[in-house]
């Protein structure tokens, strides 16, 4: 006897799902207009692949198990029965991680609490693991079990004692706010790359009175969106040029311009401006960009025979 879905079982399963994704769909279609939202998510790094990696090479390693292909108590009750926990227990860590990494390819969106549920697979097969070492060492599943928390709770704690350090913090908002509410009165506008760093104005607003957004278009209130709505890449380039100085509030190492507004940001800064401060803490950086000094004195130039009133007080 083979505990196996019948047809019947199969069609009751497609039924069910059908009309889950349909009664879905509004929700995943209404997201849609904010997936913004989850633009500060980053791209896939190693530890996050390794840690995946590592999290299903433990579970298919222990679908091989014989504890994880029979069932010790349906054994007992049907002796030609057969319920395979590893077909269940390894789809359920595997499917959502990987679904979700391959997905990131293409739109960053992995975050490890987003398939914590996937984890249930995981210490499913742990267990059928303990399950295997006490029948070979002819000792009782529980007798190890404490074992394993204390192996468990050894290995996670360097990683626990590092989170609660000040330098686990890989986006202090308040820190960058505070470098840039030091360096507002040399410069007389703000920029972020990605846009997504505009959360470092939103959360301490004085910090920034006095600095121009100059790629902001609509506030966040009047837009009714989380961080407003950036002009387009013309309107940018040219209120950048119209800057002397200009505060950048990105992430550390190299910038990801993933649009076209933040591509012109970046090209109007290598081409018009050169730094002359950069400051990185705690995931942030704040650097100041001052125009270069020709055009700087083609611009004063133009303006000036731009401006009737500037000659006639030059006069």
């Amino acid at each position: 006897m083979y505990i196996r879905p019948d047809r019947a079982r199969y069609a009751g399963w497609a039924l069910a799902a059908s009309v889950a994704v349909v009664g879905a769909l509004p929700v995943i279609l209404t997201s849609q207009a904010q997936v913004s939202q989850v633009s500060w998510i980053k791209p896939l790094g190693l530890s996050t692949v390794l840690g995946v990696l590592i999290t299903i090479t433990i579970a298919a390693l222990s679908t091989r198990l014989p504890h994880a292909r029979v069932s010790q108590s349906m054994q007992e009750e049907a002796p030609h029965a057969l319920l395979n926990l590893a077909a269940v227990a390894f789809p359920l860590c595997a499917v959502p991680q990987v679904g979700l990494a391959l997905i990131s390819l293409v739109k960053p969106l992995y975050i490890t609490r987003y398939v914590l549920f996937a984890y249930v697979g995981l210490a499913l097969l742990i267990g059928v693991l303990l399950a295997t070492i006490a029948a070979r060492f002819r000792t009782h599943a529980c007798v190890l079990l404490p074992a394993a928390v204390v192996l468990a709770l050894l290995a996670f704690l360097p990683i626990e004692l590092r989170l609660r350090t000040e330098q686990s913090r890989v986006d202090d908002v308040l820190t960058a706010a505070a470098t840039v509410g030091r360096l507002r009165g040399t410069a007389d506008g703000v920029l972020y790359i990605p846009a997504a760093r505009r959360d470092t104005a939103l959360v301490s607003p004085h910090d920034f009175r006095g600095l121009r957004d100059l790629a902001l278009a609509q506030a966040p209130v009047k837009s009714g969106t989380l961080k407003g709505i950036e002009a387009g890449p013309h309107d940018i380039e040219r209120a950048m040029l119209r800057a002397r100085r200009i505060v950048l509030v990105t992430d550390p190492g190299p910038r990801q311009a993933d649009s076209a507004r933040d591509r012109t940001k970046q090209r109007v800064l290598d081409e018009h401006f050169v730094p002359r401060s950069d400051s990185i803490e705690r995931g942030r950086r704040v650097a100041v960009y001052e125009r270069r000094e020709q055009e700087r004195s083609a611009f004063r130039a133009s303006h000036f025979d731009s401006d009737p009133t500037a000659s006639v007080q030059g006069r």
